[in-house]
């Protein structure tokens, strides 16, 4: 209205002009106190220097075709991944006035007398080559500034105010011009330019500079772009001018009424969005988007949004969202966002706490009080008058239809709104009226007190009945199929109220708790979903049991909404369609076959806002829209623009910048990322930082996982676009990064294959020496064993020989000692034997003489009574058995042996070979026996005979062994 007021002010003078401008700057003052003014706009983000790193103004934008922006800034080449910022100079370069980004990966760069190209290494890091000192004289390009680069067909354009450099990748050629050049750009495959005061020219195949026939008014024109609209139409857009329509060969003024407001702003670049959308950069009135014609969609400048109203660079995305280069800073918006964002500016709307769409108006209840609008101007892009309703300029709890009726819970007091008054139904504060489902009259309020009674009265009016139940604040309330009204408040768990019959009494109550099962006794909301009660508390979801009548676990719709389970509030936008409130998302759900589906999400960092804590609220408006209350403004969210975004837009592919490895010590070494073969790191530097983005848009679009195997779970790693991953072990790996679009849930994925070798003590060549030291110490551990064996034989042998030696020497000693007792026993024997024939002999000496002596005594019987006793001690057995009896003594009984050995020997045999082992000889034997030596020889013979002894036998050799 103010702005169409003051396009009139020419037809006024005098008095009559300042009547007017009393007028319209009173309504000014009084509008300012009554309402807001205020546009919906697309998305905007802001990057200042702080963010980028850079100067403020930034020259040109450029994208090359992994999605990466580059942008010419004062302090040389800026560059965005999607992530992060990174500024790239070089000694050569000044301003950086222009970029082009080619198919092949090069980088071009035009500035203060220079320009070339940057291209990356193996490791993702930009170098820079200078092509002006490699085919150029100083002189050619002294004072000159590249203000742009294009590439038409095979050649690359370099623009400069005063000369033109052709490049077509061996050589450069040089167009000069006497008058200034304006920038040139491209038009049915050729390329244009402006020539001050000659006309407008294009460069043929010989590139040389051809004057085109326009006529003498478009000649006089600094003309900044041509876009083919159709076969026969275009459309022109110059600097001063406004915008023509060329037909054919006919140059036409638009006859769009907002061609005369572009005639007053200064154009600086024009961009085409798509057949019937263009974006107009202006020096001094920001972004105008304008459609075929020339007429203004909308604007975005500095009022809503924009750092800067002056523009110096364009650059549409493959999703067709704009970037904009202005004199202070870079800024993105999503032409094609679903959501409209409507910003408290001046701080008169304040935060939103709940919306609601009736009579072609939206009503938007605030901590400032209620406001509203005209619905089909606001989503229109259209100047929108947000006007408070008097009396309600307080902190609004909750607006709800009911009956056809708006109501308003406010700080103060309840209240109906009807157009722009209110009709007071109670003076105690408080939310939303729940309508009882099965009493039509009856409802519900939960108020700072406790719970309050409404009831409607014949003629459809509801009114406040009375406090049904005085107790804490009660912030939600729900009534299941049983009739049961339950109340739920910040601090003190939650209420189940029983009520009579009519609904106006509470019966009995029922207090739950930390004690009865919930997480904790603090924020317990209540509400419901497919007619069954459910309780938000601590990250989970609850139920009532009641057939136990006990709090549980809701295990379904903890299991069915996963990761969702944080959100606190509830909210049903129809009987299919559920939205899950936390303090970061907002989450659509659609009930379909007992299953809940997730089929949207909106994070508040992604509006760049947030919401007030346990305050989040979205409502659906109609079919299509959706109000999202935020604390400084409320967002629209066009859902048809959502099922667009999703069959239309491109997802680019993530991209992984740069990986590098460090050892324990903490040094970095890059990692060539260019190689598509299994890439061998150390085992020393099996620690990683990889880098990695989605370029072509912003990091916050997008919640990244990665894993190392396709048989791991994925692991969540947020917003962030660093993974580091520490002590890896050896072996074969696939890191597969992927990022899912929080919008549209779409997702991709890169991966990159690599190998981390073995620690030096586990390599091959270690492994070999390791076999060649083991088999050199298997036969060095062997040599010694033989060698202690051979030691240790060699002292078993000697110990053995000793002993056997010792042994010999001991069984030597105990046979000569035998054998020297055996020839004591038989010396005494043999003595006894002689003491014996000595006393014989004596006794016969002394018989002899004693007889002889006597002269009684007869010779003739004396010689009979002598030959008598040597009879008798012939005969005598006596002898022999003393004998027997001492050699048994000393021989062991070797005569009881032999004979039970050789049962034939006589006693005459026995005595013969008791002779023979005592080792007398034949004489000796001879005399013993007084026999002859012959006689002895015989006994020999015969003895043999009867111990049938080998002829070879030794017969004395026989008897010793017994």
């Amino acid at each position: 209205m103010i702005s169409k007021i003051k396009l009139q002010l020419g037809k006024f003078t005098g008095i009559s002009l300042m009547v007017l401008l009393l007028y319209i700057f009173s309504n000014e003052k009084l509008l300012a106190q009554l309402s807001e003014v205020c546009r919906s706009q697309p998305f905007i983000q802001n990057f200042t220097k702080e963010d980028y790193k850079g100067a403020n103004q930034n020259w040109s934008i450029t994208q090359d075709l992994n999605g990466i922006l580059y942008f010419g800034n004062t302090y040389g080449l800026l560059e965005f991944n999607g992530a992060d910022w990174q500024l790239h100079t070089h000694s050569e370069i000044t301003y950086v006035r222009s970029v082009y980004a080619d198919t092949d990966g090069k980088i071009y760069t035009g500035s203060f007398e220079e320009f070339g190209y940057w291209q990356r290494n193996p490791y993702g890091e930009l170098y820079y080559t200078s092509l002006s000192k490699e085919f150029l004289n100083q002189e050619d390009i002294s004072n000159i500034s590249i203000w742009r680069i294009l590439k038409i067909g095979k050649y690359l354009y370099l623009h400069s105010f005063s000369k033109i450099f052709v490049y077509d990748g061996k050589k450069i050629k040089i167009i000069n011009s006497d008058n200034a050049i304006l920038p040139i750009f491209e038009y049915n495959g050729k390329p244009f330019a402006s020539i001050l005061n000659s006309g407008l020219f294009s460069i043929n195949e010989d590139l040389e500079l051809v004057k085109e026939p326009v006529p003498d008014f478009i000649s006089n024109m600094r003309i900044l772009q041509i876009f083919k609209n159709n076969n026969d139409t275009s459309i022109v857009f110059t600097e001063k001018n406004g915008i023509y329509l060329k037909i054919g060969k006919a140059f036409i003024e638009s006859d769009a009424p907002d061609n005369l407001l572009l005639k007053n702003y200064q154009i600086n670049r024009v961009l085409k969005i798509n057949n019937y959308l263009y974006a107009i950069g202006t020096i001094k009135n920001g972004v105008l988007l304008a459609d075929h014609r020339g007429n203004i969609q909308s604007r975005l400048d500095k009022s809503n949004g924009l750092q800067n109203n002056t523009v110096l660079a364009l650059w549409k995305d493959p999703n067709n969202n704009l970037w904009i280069g202005l004199d202070k800073g870079i800024d993105f918006t999503y032409i094609t966002s679903p959501f409209y964002i409507i910003k408290d500016q001046t701080g008169k709307l304040g935060a939103v706490y709940c919306s609601v769409l009736h009579n072609g108006r939206i009503y938007l209840g605030t901590n400032h009080g209620v406001y509203y609008a005209d619905w089909n101007r606001l989503i229109n892009r259209k100047n929108t008058e947000f006007i408070a309703v008097p009396g309600l300029d307080e902190h609004v709890l909750s607006l709800n239809m009911i009956d056809d009726q708006l109501i308003c819970g406010f700080n103060q007091g309840t209240y109906i709104i009807e157009d722009n008054h209110i009709i007071r139904l109670s003076d105690i504060g408080g939310g939303s009226i729940l309508k009882h489902p099965y009493l039509n009259n009856i409802g519900y309020q939960g108020i700072y007190t406790g719970i309050g009674l409404y009831k409607k009265d014949k003629s459809g009016i509801w009114k406040f009945s009375k406090v049904l139940k005085e107790t804490n604040d009660t912030k939600f309330i729900q009534i299941d199929h049983d009739g049961n009204l339950w109340a739920s408040s910040s601090f003190k768990g939650i209420q189940m109220h029983q009520l009579n019959n009519s609904g106006d009494s509470i019966i009995n109550t029922i207090s739950f708790g930390k004690k009865d099962g919930f997480f904790s006794d603090y924020n317990i909301n209540v509400f419901k979903l497919i007619n069954r009660l459910v309780f938000t508390n601590g990250g989970s979801f609850y139920t009532y049991d009641y057939l136990t009548r006990k709090i549980v676990p809701f295990s379904w719709l903890n299991k069915q909404i996963g990761r969702y389970t944080s959100a606190h509030i509830l909210y049903e936008a129809d009987p299919s369609e559920f939205w899950f409130i936390s303090r970061s998302s907002l989450s659509q759900f659609q009930y379909l076959y007992d299953s809940l589906v997730l089929k949207y999400e909106i994070k508040y960092n992604f509006l760049h806002a947030s919401a007030v804590e346990y305050s989040e609220n979205i409502t659906k408006i109609d079919e299509h829209y959706y109000v999202i209350g935020l604390d400084d403004g409320f967002a629209i969210l066009d859902y048809r623009k959502i099922l667009g975004s999703l069959s239309e837009s491109t997802l680019h592919t993530i991209r992984i910048n740069s990986i590098l490895c460090f050892n324990k010590a903490g040094s970095a070494q890059k990692v060539n990322i260019s190689t598509t073969a299994n890439l061998q790191i150390p085992f020393r530097q099996s620690n990683f930082l990889v880098n990695y983005s989605v370029p072509g848009t912003t990091q916050n679009r997008f919640t990244f996982y990665y894993r190392f195997s396709d048989l791991e779970p994925w692991s969540d790693l947020g917003n962030t676009n660093v993974l580091r991953y520490n002590n890896l072990r050896s072996g074969s790996y696939m890191l597969e990064i992927k990022a899912v679009e929080e919008v549209s849930g779409r997702s991709t994925t890169v991966l990159f294959p690599f190998s981390i070798l073995p620690p030096w003590y586990f390599h091959w060549s270690a492994i070999i020496a390791y076999v060649i030291v083991l088999f050199s110490f298997g036969l060095l551990v062997r040599k010694i064993i033989t060698i202690r064996l051979i030691r240790r034989q060699m002292k078993i042998h000697e110990k053995i020989r000793i002993e056997n030696e010792n042994r010999i020497i001991q069984i030597n000693q105990d046979y000569l000692n035998m054998e020297l007792k055996n020839k004591s026993k038989e010396l005494v024997n043999y003595t006894i034997l002689l003491d014996k024939r000595t006393e014989l002999l004596n006794r016969l000496k002394s018989m002899l003489s004693r007889e002889l002596d006597d002269p009684k005594v007869s010779p003739h019987l004396v010689k009979l009574k002598f030959i008598d006793f040597i009879d008798q001690n012939i005969s005598n057995r006596n002898d022999w058995q003393i004998f027997k009896s001492h050699f048994d003594a000393a021989n062991s009984e070797f005569l009881e042996k032999l004979k039970n050995m050789h049962d034939a020997l006589s006693p005459s045999d026995l005595r013969f070979c008791a002779f023979l082992r005592m080792n007398l000889t034949s004489k000796e034997i001879s005399s013993l026996l007084s026999i002859s030596l012959r006689s002895v020889e015989v006994k020999r013979y015969r003895l043999r005979k009867k111990l049938n002894l080998e002829h070879d036998k030794n017969l004395i050799e026989y008897l010793m062994n017994l």
